[in-house]
């Protein structure tokens, strides 16, 4: 749930910000149109950065990466 409400408050705050910039530079409608473009961005990076701030499932079934190191040998 954590995850929808990060999306949700992005969408909100981004619509709200694109709506003020696109009313001060057109009309109400251009502030709609602005705002809901801003805020589902807002809200896609916001679910997006939310998945991977839990770990998801995907992330964590990669293997590990091992690397060889070979020792120096002694030259006489």
């Amino acid at each position: 749930m954590d995850r929808v409400r990060t999306a949700l408050g992005n969408f909100a705050l981004n619509f709200l910000l694109g709506y003020v910039v696109g009313s001060l530079l057109g009309d109400r409608g251009t502030g709609v149109r602005v705002g809901a473009a801003l805020g589902a961005v807002g809200g896609v990076v916001g679910w997006r950065l939310a998945g991977r701030a839990a770990g998801t499932p995907a992330l964590e079934s990669r293997d590990p990466v091992e690397i060889e190191i070979e020792e120096p040998t002694e030259q006489g």
